[in-house]
């Protein structure tokens, strides 16, 4: 799977690229889902570590967000564009 991140939202409302340490979350493409979405077909998700602490680096966000998109979307050879959120 293909998965590359936008972070041009992100870089407008902060004047800044992503980085650093904090609770991170990223918007996903939802194809078809019964939870409330975004606007344009997206849902948000917030990078949680497995013992429940949010506060993370960049880096280690990313690495969840894209464990994240192989559950939802399967090994495939898809492309999945996952935007940081706002």
């Amino acid at each position: 799977m293909q998965i590359e991140f936008d972070d041009s939202e992100y870089r407008f409302s902060h004047g800044k690229k992503p980085s650093g340490r904090g609770s991170w979350a990223f918007d996903f493409p939802v194809a078809h889902s019964t939870k409330p979405r975004t606007g344009g077909g997206l849902e948000t998700w917030w990078a949680k570590a497995t013992d429940g602490i949010m506060s993370m680096t960049f880096t280690e966000a990313k690495k969840l967000a894209r464990a994240e998109a192989t559950r939802r979307y399967g090994d495939t050879n898809a492309y999945v564009l996952i935007r940081v959120a706002t």
